[in-house]
């Protein structure tokens, strides 16, 4: 059975499975009010990977600022990680954002993620103060600016192109 990738909208039964993953990992994901999502949903900028039952493993949710794509959440429910869906989304987004600068992301350095960005394409260009929770103050974690780097040399996202 093979997995697939769609854009689903707001009245998808999928919505449901993309807020129940965002509830289990909302401490790394961050705060999103049920009505983001319908709003992400009627633009159909959420994608979800499906896995051979059609049952939804994962989600990334982006937006279009201007010229580039940023993805706002990314998550892979954990017994579904390491098999591709990841990947697939990526691609994904890639291939329906052709028209735009690039694909922009904001990951703090200390979660686990932050590992995955590179192997999928992305690549540090920054740092800024997070907004993750504990870090205030002095003790203020950072967060990395990740632009994706596309092969095809369409994106126009190299650091010094607008992506810092």
């Amino acid at each position: 059975m093979a997995m697939k990738i769609e854009a689903i909208h707001d009245k998808s039964a999928h919505l449901e499975v993309v807020k129940k993953l965002w509830r289990s990992h909302s401490n790394t994901l961050g705060f999103l009010p049920d009505g983001g999502f319908q709003d992400y949903a009627r633009d159909r900028h959420v994608v979800v990977a499906l896995d051979g039952a059609d049952q939804c493993v994962g989600y990334l949710l982006y937006r279009v600022v201007r010229d580039r794509a940023a993805i706002a959440q990314f998550c892979i429910a954990p017994e579904c990680r390491r098999q591709g869906y990841a990947r697939a989304l990526i691609d994904w987004l890639i291939s329906k954002t052709k028209k735009n600068r690039g694909i922009l992301l904001t990951c703090c350095r200390h979660y686990t993620a932050a590992r995955t960005w590179e192997r999928l394409g992305f690549h540090a260009v920054s740092e800024k103060p997070s907004k993750a929770e504990g870090s205030t103050g002095r003790t203020r974690a950072s967060s990395t600016v990740w632009p994706v780097v596309r092969a095809s040399g369409l994106g126009g996202d190299e650091p010094g192109l607008g992506f810092r």
